[in-house]
């Protein structure tokens, strides 16, 4: 995460054994000051992931609840996986506004079993159960026709190693869900036959579950806070009547001139009554 603060220490070994431990050194990733909403099974309280594999070899059967799962072409049969966060757009903490400007949007994933093939993310077009099987895709697991599933990969993550995270650019995806397209989540297909294994949501590391990132921007956010208050209305009075290259953000009804009305639009959007920081 970013803003997380590692502590480590370091020693050395050859043949006649271990030296002592070095001294304790700490880091601190930078920390990304964007407005974001973070998706990940079981962080402050979400409990929208669904993610599991389905299998030719067994296309009746239920594979859910494993700390791993695989994609892969051969495995007994072809192996497909599926993931959705469920629940993401919201007036709810924590969620995406409805209203908000989408800038980018990623999932981050840990893999456990590297492999040397690329593997596909499609967007789902049609629904699926929780306890998805093979044979409830039409008998065929994810078919990419452009109906069931998109015809082209939204992203494509290229041999991806075991131990690291890899990130999933799924931006179009979820602009379609804020646009009124169904949230179905994505179908995942291997390239070949050198099986892909990575970390659900119900991996006991909790932050090796798969994790969707927004970072998203609302209009009259003039502090890039992620809400719209007091303050940002205290910014606006500042730029009454200046030239408008000073706060491009602040002409609010895009007439060209920051005035009141304006400053008006701003109040009518607070995030909470009376324009308060927090919840009342």
């Amino acid at each position: 995460m970013d803003g997380t603060t590692y502590s480590y220490r370091l020693r050395a070994r050859n043949v006649f054994g271990f030296s002592d431990y070095s001294n304790t050194v700490e880091v601190t990733t930078p920390k990304d000051t964007r407005v974001k909403a973070r998706f990940i099974q079981g962080m402050d309280g979400y409990d929208g992931t669904v993610d599991l594999e389905i299998r030719s070899s067994s296309p009746d059967s239920v594979f859910d609840g494993a700390d791993t799962m695989t994609v892969d072409m051969n495995d007994g049969g072809i192996v497909h996986g599926l993931l959705r966060f469920r629940n993401i757009f919201g007036s709810n903490d924590g969620q995406v506004p409805p209203d908000a400007e989408i800038e980018k949007a990623e999932i981050r994933i840990y893999t456990t079993g590297s492999t040397g093939e690329d593997i596909s993310f499609y967007t789902m077009l049609t629904d699926w159960p929780v306890s998805c099987t093979w044979n409830m895709l039409g008998g065929d697991g994810i078919s990419p026709d452009g109906s069931e599933a998109s015809s082209s990969p939204v992203f494509v993550l290229e041999s991806p190693s075991r131990g690291q995270y890899h990130y999933v650019d799924v931006t179009e995806s979820v602009k379609a869900v804020q646009q009124g397209a169904g949230n179905y989540g994505w179908g995942m297909i291997n390239s070949g036959t050198d099986g892909w294994d990575f970390a659900t949501s119900e991996n006991s590391i909790q932050e090796h579950r798969p994790m969707l990132t927004v970072y998203y921007r609302l209009s009259g956010d003039l502090n890039r806070d992620g809400k719209i208050d007091r303050a940002d209305v205290r910014i606006i009075r500042r730029y009454l009547r200046k030239d408008l290259s000073q706060c491009p953000e602040c002409d609010m009804d895009g007439d060209g001139r920051i005035t009141v009305m304006d400053a008006r639009k701003i109040v009518l959007r607070c995030t909470y009554p009376r324009c308060m920081s927090s919840k009342p």
